[in-house]
């Protein structure tokens, strides 16, 4: 340490605390610590000459010597004819019996300021802290007594204080946020670990779906994945979509990427397998409405599915589909007083269900009606229009028959006129 990182000033209680004087010190590279000694209670204590001076020798209490809770002992630097170590200085300021010194304050020779101070022979043995100040402080600190209200305090100069003072709650502070920090990168770090290990397939999982050799006419005869035909004997991983492929390229698909077919997305795996995250959710949401809705509303999704099974695989006798559709349209047996909160929903839809049937067959009834009615009204009138048409007809054949003899009678009378000529 160098010098001057501490202070040791004169202070003088009357009411209010008043600063007679500071006056700066220079620590030791040996003893006890004056940082925490600054901050304890025992920071604040009177100052004791003490006899010898020099405190080369065994120490007892001298002049100034009062009834102060924590008394500090002043030794004077030993003088350069017969030089003592400041570590022997301390040892026996520190085995002193009466008083008991909680600290050494030692002061420099007149017109030189505080050095630091280095231990020798016996340091490691100081427990003490040592302090240096000039000859003038000391001086000052002997002409007051602790009697009269007056004390000196230990402290560190603004400098490192003020340092300290906000440099120890900024690195507990700093030291939380790191902490929390890493809590939280830890905690993420594990959930979508977790989450990844839930949208692929585990191999244990993996290890169920049925592996098979191709034979040369099977079919598909290609991989979607690698593009490359299969080739006789090798082995090749069957989905339960009914997709297949190589087992080295959908092997790595399914355990490092997603658990579902590359082509269809249909989800490969156990329910116990099922992902957490918003796929599992979107699959699961439509399964949960299906188990709510009426067979009516779930016959076209379950056939349309088996008539699509159907169609992929090619088979020459398919079930009656009909047949299907009239068994789910039958109504389900409900135990009365069933507390399922599922069937409960699902009786509720089929009644409105019903419900709206009966008035779309209602308002299809009137529909028919009025348009039954409306047709009659028009074969009415069209009949009507029929027989005037006849009417008309029939008059205009009247009048023509009337007119016809008319004629007839004027032509056969006309040869009669002209027979006598052509007699005579």
């Amino acid at each position: 340490m160098t010098a001057a990182q501490y202070m040791i000033e004169l202070m003088r209680t009357h009411g209010v605390e008043e600063l007679i004087q500071r006056c700066e010190a220079a620590g030791a590279n040996f003893g006890g610590n004056i940082f925490s000694f600054s901050l304890s209670e025992l920071a604040v204590g009177c100052p004791v000459l003490v006899d010898p001076i020099d405190a080369c020798g065994p120490v007892r209490g001298g002049r100034n010597q009062t009834l102060c809770e924590h008394p500090y002992a002043l030794v004077s630097r030993s003088p350069r004819e017969h030089k003592c170590a400041f570590s022997q200085q301390a040892i026996h300021v520190q085995e002193s019996d009466e008083p008991i010194f909680k600290m050494a304050i030692i002061y420099n020779f007149p017109g030189e300021e505080p050095v630091e101070m280095s231990g020798e022979e016996h340091a490691d043995s100081v427990k003490i802290p040592l302090l240096m100040v000039s000859y003038d402080c000391m001086t000052e600190f002997t002409k007051h007594s602790y009697s009269d209200g007056y004390y000196i305090r230990i402290r560190i100069t603004p400098t490192y204080y003020e340092l300290f003072r906000y440099l120890i709650p900024f690195v507990i502070v700093l030291g939380f946020c790191v902490m929390l920090f890493g809590i939280t990168l830890c905690i993420r770090f594990f959930r979508e670990r977790r989450r990844n290990a839930r949208k692929r397939l585990s191999k244990r999982n993996l290890r169920k779906i049925p592996v098979r050799k191709y034979k040369a006419g099977d079919h598909p005869d290609t991989c979607a994945i690698c593009l490359e035909d299969f080739v006789s004997g090798e082995k090749l991983r069957h989905l339960p979509c009914r997709h297949v492929y190589h087992c080295k390229c959908i092997d790595p698909w399914l355990t490092e990427n997603r658990k579902v077919c590359p082509m269809c997305k249909r989800r490969v795996g156990d329910d116990s397998d099922s992902d957490s995250g918003d796929d599992s959710r979107r699959q699961n949401v439509p399964n949960l409405f299906a188990a709510m809705l009426p067979p009516s509303s779930q016959q076209s999704s379950s056939t349309l599915d088996v008539e699509a099974d159907v169609h992929e695989e090619g088979l020459s006798n398919p079930p009656d589909f009909h047949a299907a559709r009239q068994q789910l349209n039958e109504p389900p047996e409900f135990e009365p007083g069933c507390s399922n909160i599922a069937t409960q929903i699902r009786r509720m839809i089929r009644r409105r269900s019903d419900r709206n049937r009966q008035e779309d067959d209602d308002n299809l009834e009137n529909a028919t009606n009025n348009r039954d009615s409306e047709s009659d009204l028009s074969d009415t009138s069209s009949e009507r229009r029929l027989l005037q048409n006849i009417v008309v007809e029939n008059e205009e054949t009247t009048n023509a028959t009337q007119e016809a003899p008319e004629v007839s009678e004027v032509e056969v009378k006309q040869p009669t006129k002209e027979s006598p000529s052509t007699s005579q």
